[in-house]
């Protein structure tokens, strides 16, 4: 039973000197001069309204899409996306997905361009900037992304 328990001590001393090691390097790694948050230039051009066929409103789906790529992202985590949706449950519940802030930011800070041309919609237009901040944030010196692991779920 003894040796058990050591050799458990000796796995969670490792394991910790690991993390330990693991956040040093994160330290290390990222270029903290870059800022945390970017500037977005208002979109130009001219807006207008149009009567168009009564067919499939593709813009009423993009506004909708604005509003789930704004609204669906935890501020404390620099900007992470809530991506898995627990139906089964009673009301609803929003999950946090693990590694969405290196490989769905970039498509979302992508598409968010794209449907605001498309809408004119200007809604929580701040937080366009925010999502590229956090890209940049999480960028290495050496132009390589890390994911932070200190204080995450």
């Amino acid at each position: 039973m003894k040796l058990e328990t050591a050799a458990s001590a000796s796995f969670c001393g490792w394991m910790l000197l690991a993390v330990g090691t693991l956040v040093a390097a994160e330290v290390q790694y990222l270029d903290q001069t870059l800022p945390e948050e970017i500037e977005v230039a208002p979109y130009e051009g001219q807006r207008y309204r149009a009567e168009v066929p009564d067919t499939l409103d593709l813009v009423d789906y993009a506004h909708r899409a604005i509003n789930v790529l704004t609204s669906a992202l935890a501020s404390e985590w620099d900007y992470e996306q809530y991506f898995i949706l627990h139906v089964d449950s009673n009301p609803p519940v929003l999950e946090m997905g693990h590694g969405g802030l290196l490989n769905i930011n970039g498509k979302w800070a992508e598409a968010l361009p794209m449907l605001r041309v498309m809408t004119g919609s200007t809604n929580n237009i701040e937080i366009d900037g925010k999502i590229i901040g956090s890209l940049v944030h999480v960028t290495g010196k050496d132009g390589l992304c890390y994911y932070p692991v200190a204080n995450r779920p």
